[in-house]
């Protein structure tokens, strides 16, 4: 299923502000507590009117709760949304290392790991010239000739490892 970013920003700058309205509603819940607290406090309700009030309080609380985790699932799901495998950029190195290694008359072997990992849309796509960039100067000027890795007692093919990973909250 093919989505539009900008409609996937859009739902996100949506999540975002339900968020931030979330929030407050948080904080008008405090303030009704607040607003409880002295109404007793001064004995201006009767016992009846303080029980309303609380029964109030207590459906704006549990509103405001539901209305917090809705909210945080959603802005999960979404964030969700947004992820692909790097899969979508590592596919591309195969060729290019060898199309490389043929045109520069060197000996690699490519080896990927973690293509399942998942990253956020926008940050493969900018990670994608930087990565060709990286391989290229690996090839270029990391891998000796086949010949001068023999001379130093290095096997002919030079290995280029990447991977990708979680740790923490990072990739």
């Amino acid at each position: 299923l093919r989505v539009s970013s900008m409609k996937i920003d859009e739902l996100m700058n949506l999540v975002g502000e339900l968020v931030v309205n979330r929030s407050s509603f948080d904080l008008l819940s405090q303030e009704i507590k607040n607003l409880y607290r002295q109404f007793i406090a001064a004995s201006i309700f009767s016992k009846d009117q303080a029980r309303e009030f609380k029964t109030l309080m207590s459906r704006i609380e549990s509103s405001s709760s539901e209305l917090g985790r809705i909210a945080n699932e959603l802005q999960s799901g979404v964030m969700q949304v947004r992820m692909v495998p790097m899969e979508v950029l590592f596919k591309r190195l195969p060729r290019l290392v060898r199309d490389l290694s043929k045109k520069l008359s060197k000996m690699v072997k490519l080896d990927i790991f973690g293509e399942t990992t998942e990253l956020d849309k926008i940050v493969i796509e900018e990670i994608t010239d930087p990565m060709v960039h990286i391989m290229r100067n690996m090839i270029d000027h990391g891998i000796e000739s086949p010949e001068e890795r023999k001379q130093k007692g290095k096997t002919p093919y030079g290995t280029i490892e990447v991977s990708a990973y979680h740790e923490g909250n990072q990739v």
